[in-house]
C-alpha cells in the first residue's frame, strides 16, 4: 500500500472474500496440520485462516469444486513470489479486476 497508495480503493472490494481456487499441488493448513488440497475432505478437515482482525480462524463449512484440467500460468511477482492460475482466473490490479490472460507486464497486483 505504501509503495502503489493508487490501489488502496479496491483494497475493501477484496477483503472478506470466499472464493479461492487452487492447483492441485497447493499446500493447505488444517486443523490437522498441513495437507495437499487434493487429499481435503470437507466432512472432517477444518481449513484455517485469518480473519479481518488478524484472528486465527478455522472454517468447517466450505466445499471443493473440481473444474477439470485447464492451463496453468504462473505469475512471478517483484519480490519473487510465484502465483499458479488458470487463464481465466480474475486478479485485483491498479486498474480493477482483470483475468490472468489479459494482464501485462505494467500490471500492479493487488496484495492485502
Amino acid at each position: 500500500m505504501e509503495k502503489y497508495p493508487e490501489v488502496e480503493k479496491h483494497v475493501d472490494t477484496l477483503c472478506m472474500q470466499n472464493r479461492s481456487c487452487f492447483t492441485k499441488d497447493t499446500h493447505i493448513l488444517t486443523d490437522s496440520g498441513c495437507m495437499d488440497i487434493e487429499e481435503l475432505d470437507p466432512s472432517s478437515d477444518g481449513v484455517v485462516y485469518i480473519d479481518s482482525e488478524g484472528n486465527e480462524k478455522i472454517n468447517h463449512d466450505y466445499e471443493l469444486h473440481y473444474m477439470g484440467k485447464k492451463e496453468v500460468f504462473e505469475i512471478v511477482t517483484e519480490c519473487g513470489k510465484k502465483i499458479k492460475l488458470t487463464a481465466d482466473h480474475e486478479v485485483m490490479t491498479q486498474d480493477g479486476y482483470k483475468k490472468v490472460c489479459d494482464l501485462s507486464e505494467s500490471d500492479m497486483l493487488i496484495k492485502f
